[in-house]
């Protein structure tokens, strides 16, 4: 009986439930995605030394080889639009294409211009494996093109070759294959995503899932769900958070992990990832992601060659409704077919999934500079009567000088704005 309990110790020790143990514990969302391309080894490289667990997506090709990545489709993390031999095969569905298709392809040039292969599982694990690293593996629903039971065996058959069960911990939006985790795989814990809202009598629903963790997402999280579930010991993980002063918040509730796009430095010190360019057609769209804090420069009048040598020299996206100029290949393009700004402005959030990410009302919305809060005495003498006597929080654009307070039109900006991003 000794040696037994001595053996069961040891796997705990050894288990992904340990580390959940451990207080306020930061997972980074599909590997250092603020620095490297999402799902890709650089993102799991970068990732080392900054966080608690790492977080990768996994999916099956056609030939049922498990491979990291977290769009359904190849369109937005590769370079497939400019495969000539595959233009056939839009939507460009990852199920519909076999693994050495997907090698062939480029998974990094869409973020920083530095290519990056297709990531398969079984090399993130080994990864894995040789530093020491855990991962939560989430397994994103494939239902329409795989068995259910198929897609969780190839999976924790992987995890089992490569010996890591002990740094694994399996997730998924789509409950039916938590139990599958389960009885493939009883040693390796498993965690339910939840995005919109919680499922009736939570605490009986995941025991019947027979899950060790849930997962929500931040906007629904809320202290009495968290504190009600770690009463009856399951941990609670939240997704994903970029607000330092938030993820404190949820960590004094009794939350075990956050995950969040940002890691070594505070949010407010960083700059938000994606930087674009405008073309001219698209200078009230640009308009508005500066409101969202997004680097956006605006020309009214500038050459296609001069706008694509901007973005090249600056890695920066450019926004076009000129179908002539998004076939071009020499730059990071996104053709916006909607001719109405708010539809615009919800297809790029969701095309680049922004959703997430805004820090509103920190660039000025005439020039794009980043804004400087200033002293109320500092401009005292530049502002209105009722402005003076009702506001005491000011912020000025020192390229331009203009002078910003929360007003009316603040007010109506974030109303549009919030209802934008409600409808994403």
């Amino acid at each position: 009986m000794d040696i037994i309990l001595l053996i069961l110790d040891k796997i705990e020790i050894m288990n992904f439930l340990a580390l959940f143990k451990k207080p306020d514990l930061i997972a980074a969302h599909r590997g250092d995605r603020s620095q490297k391309a999402e799902n890709t080894l650089a993102a799991l490289v970068s990732s080392i030394g900054k966080c608690d667990f790492i977080e990768v997506d996994v999916q099956l090709t056609k030939d049922l080889v498990p491979v990291i990545i977290h769009d359904d489709t190849l369109a937005r993390t590769s370079n497939i639009s400019e495969i000539k031999r595959f233009e056939e095969r839009k939507p460009w569905r990852v199920c519909d294409f076999t693994e050495e298709e997907l090698q062939s392809l480029d998974f990094g040039s869409w973020f920083d211009h530095e290519y990056e292969p297709l990531l398969a599982l079984e090399k993130a694990l080994l990864f894995a494996k040789e530093h020491q690293l855990y991962l939560n593996v989430e397994i994103k629903e494939m239902s329409r093109a795989f068995e259910d039971e198929t897609v969780v065996q190839i999976i924790t058959d992987m995890i089992k070759k490569t010996q890591t069960e002990h740094l694994v911990l399996l997730s998924s939006f789509y409950h039916p294959y938590l139990p599958l985790c389960k009885k493939h795989a009883h040693t390796i814990p498993t965690a339910a995503l939840q995005k919109y809202k919680h499922p009736d009598d939570l605490i009986d629903y995941l025991h019947a899932l027979q899950v060790d963790a849930y997962h929500p997402a931040e906007r629904i999280t809320k202290q009495k769900i968290v504190s009600d579930l770690r009463k009856v010991g399951f941990f609670v993980s939240v997704f994903a958070v970029n607000d330092i002063k938030r993820q404190k918040e949820l960590f004094d509730w009794g939350v075990s992990a956050v995950f969040t796009d940002f890691l070594e430095t505070e949010v407010e010190t960083r700059p938000l990832r994606y930087k674009f360019i405008a073309d001219c057609h698209l200078g009230k769209l640009a308009k508005y992601l500066r409101i969202m804090g997004f680097d956006t420069l605006f020309f009214p009048h500038i050459e296609d060659d001069k706008l694509i040598m901007i973005a090249n020299e600056e890695k920066r996206i450019i926004l076009t409704r000129d179908r002539e100029l998004s076939q071009r290949k020499n730059a990071p393009v996104l053709f916006l077919e909607p001719t109405d700004t708010k539809e615009q402005l919800k297809t790029l959030i969701d095309y680049y999934h922004l959703k997430e990410h805004p820090a509103p009302f920190s660039r000025c919305i005439v020039c794009n500079s980043p804004l400087q809060v200033i002293e109320k005495k500092k401009i005292i003498d530049r502002i209105p009567e009722k402005v003076k006597k009702y506001f005491n929080y000011f912020e000025y654009c020192p390229a331009c000088d203009r002078v910003y307070w929360k007003g009316d039109h603040y007010r109506h900006m974030m109303k549009f704005l919030e209802q934008v991003l409600k409808e994403v």
